[in-house]
């Protein structure tokens, strides 16, 4: 553990931000990685829990919350445009919102744009920029 600053590690590269963040059905977005440090200080992860981190590739990323380590996950794994779609329309905090991500025109739109318009959702963007 990094018991100095109990700062986040990042293993060998830094995920492209936004991350979409997925803890055992709470998802929400972190956009840098002093948000993401921020988050994830307070959060206690228990063996049994599921967390999933995607970020704007799409690559899945994971948390060793012992050592503080954020890393790519092994094998390296890419999401699927539906797969984030669906964890997101699927999750409590998109129906807390009453918000569902349309599943339509995926050829149309990069796998990035999706993250984060998603993103943007999760972190209240999309009502300041006039929704979506």
């Amino acid at each position: 553990m990094n018991s100095k600053t109990n700062a986040i590690v990042f293993a060998f590269r830094r995920p492209r931000f936004p991350v979409i963040c997925d803890l055992d059905g709470n998802v929400f977005a972190v956009l840098s990685p002093a948000v993401l440090q921020r988050r994830l200080a307070g959060v206690e992860l228990a063996d049994e829990k599921k967390a999933r981190f995607i970020d704007a590739n799409g690559e899945s990323w994971m948390f060793l919350q012992k050592e503080m380590i954020f890393a790519a996950e092994f094998p390296l794994r890419t999401w699927r445009k539906i797969e984030i779609i669906r964890m997101f329309n699927e999750s409590r905090r998109a129906r807390e919102m009453g918000i569902r991500y349309p599943e339509r025109s995926l050829g149309n739109k990069r796998l990035d744009r999706i993250v984060c318009e998603i993103s943007a959702i999760l972190s209240g963007e999309a009502k300041n920029r006039g929704g979506q």
